[in-house]
């Protein structure tokens, strides 16, 4: 069995969307998203790489990272997939065909 109070739960519960993501319904950003991290969620829905992002911008890899991070936390994820099922789920990207 597991823990209630285990990691994995935990992990769990860290992972499951908020109720208004869970319903289909747009989510509400922390902050104003600028051009700049919308661009890099673009390249970013395509599978581009840190450093394949920061050539095609003309930035370094490190502010591509700086970037993310400020992505991630804007809309309240942890990974690169999650933050391109939100961007697309609301609307703020789009994956070509």
């Amino acid at each position: 069995g597991q823990r209630l109070g285990g990691r994995r739960a935990r992990r769990r519960l860290r992972t499951r969307p908020e109720k208004s993501q869970r319903r289909g319904q747009k989510m509400v950003l922390r902050a104003p998203m600028t051009n700049r991290p919308l661009d890099i969620l673009r390249l970013l829905a395509i599978g581009k790489t840190n450093r394949q992002i920061g050539k095609h911008l003309d930035i370094a890899e490190n502010t591509v990272r700086v970037h993310l991070s400020a992505i991630f936390k804007n809309l309240g994820v942890k990974t690169r997939t999650e933050a391109v099922f939100v961007a697309v789920r609301n609307g703020m990207v789009t994956i070509p065909v």
